[in-house]
């Protein structure tokens, strides 16, 4: 049987903030499927670690980020 997400995503979405736990439940995978994606995103310099995230909190999205 095919995955369902608990919830409808549409192309409205530009951004959606989730903590691991809710993308892994999001995408019907296990934690170590997202947390290898966020490495290789930010090794890739998609994202910057240092702007994006805190030891606490993640500070800012996607769209706050120039370039």
């Amino acid at each position: 049987m095919p995955y369902t997400p608990p919830f409808t995503i549409t192309a409205e979405i530009l951004n959606l903030v989730a903590d691991i736990s809710q993308q892994v439940e999001l995408f019907g995978v296990q934690r170590p499927v997202i947390t290898k994606h966020l490495k290789n995103t930010f090794e890739s310099n998609e994202l910057q670690e240092k702007v994006v995230c805190s030891i606490l909190e993640h500070t800012t999205g996607r769209s706050a980020v120039e370039n």
